[in-house]
């Protein structure tokens, strides 16, 4: 039987959570063939020891030419299955059937690709667990198109934390490999561009969530607003509408639960993610020595910053 999906995973340092997601990977249910491939760009620890327990095939790359979009090029490249799927290397499948449902809404001809829900680990704080009830939702949502004068990120929402995608539609449009991060969101405009779908699958489910200091909050999102320059163009108006709909439901979320006292702290937390979002976004007015101390990508930086 020939494979039919190929699931790519980059890799550095993915530690020994990464023998969970490769568990779950193998414990897939599904009545097709599929492969598993990391792209590998020069982990120190036991990461290649976990791999070489499992049925895996390997492709090492050197640190320096790492880029998000240009690790997950490498592997679709290689890759045998007409549908490829990715995963960040420490998104857990949430149960045996993740695969079978990320994949299923490719029996529509016009569906692109697919992106299924993250779910938070248990000790998440109530701040990471919001922001994951917020953004993936419990319903299925379908796309089929933008206006290219007014995206705001919603609109283009795709995460290959869990993703598949159509071979064909990669070959027609890879992986910007000159953003430091946010490439699967700008496959997605590229997509909705052509009138395809995009569908966000809630029953394909990973656990996946980070508990952010303060500094790498501003270093992430700081690496987001860089990365969506020119991608996201939506008016100040519709932005804050938006921003101001995620902090009032915030505020509703922690009273609900008796978080008393995340009803003060959410709102510095969220300042600073904005300040992080803001500073990337407007980069330009930046000297180049704080934009690399204010990102989190320092390898993108090596490679000369790019954007």
């Amino acid at each position: 039987m020939s494979v039919y999906a190929s699931i790519i995973i980059p890799t550095k340092n993915a530690g020994d959570r990464f023998d969970s997601v490769l568990n779950g990977i193998f414990r897939s249910r599904v009545d097709f063939e599929y492969e598993v491939i990391v792209v590998d760009s020069g982990s120190t620890d036991n990461t290649k020891e976990i791999i070489n327990r499992y049925s895996i095939r390997l492709i090492e790359i050197e640190p320096l030419s790492f880029t998000h979009g240009g690790s997950r090029n490498i592997g679709a490249e290689t890759a045998k299955g007409e549908i490829l799927v990715y995963l960040s290397q420490d998104a857990i499948p949430k149960d045996e059937n993740w695969l079978a449902n990320l994949i299923k809404g490719f029996v529509d001809s016009d569906t692109a690709g697919i992106f299924g829900r993250q779910i938070p680990d248990e000790d998440a704080s109530a701040l990471e667990k919001f922001f994951l009830q917020y953004t993936y939702t419990d319903y299925k949502i379908i796309k089929d198109s933008i206006n290219p004068n007014n995206c705001a990120l919603q609109d283009i929402l795709f995460s290959d934390v869990i993703s598949a995608i159509r071979r064909s539609e990669w070959e027609d449009n890879k992986f910007r490999q000159d953003l430091i991060m946010s490439e699967d969101q700008a496959w997605s405009k590229d997509i909705l561009m052509k009138k395809k779908k995009i569908v966000y699958e809630p029953e394909a489910c990973v656990y996946h969530s980070h508990n952010y200091t303060i500094r790498r909050v501003i270093m992430r999102n700081f690496d987001s607003g860089l990365s969506l320059q020119g991608i996201i163009n939506a008016p100040f108006k519709r932005n804050f509408t938006y921003e101001s709909k995620y902090i009032k439901s915030a505020m509703a979320y922690f009273f609900n639960r008796k978080l008393y006292r995340r009803l003060f702290t959410f709102p510095f937390y969220e300042s600073f993610r904005l300040f992080g979002f803001l500073a990337g976004k407007y980069s330009q007015f930046l000297p180049i020595g704080l934009k690399k101390m204010l990102s989190e990508n320092k390898v993108y930086w090596e490679q000369g910053g790019k954007t």
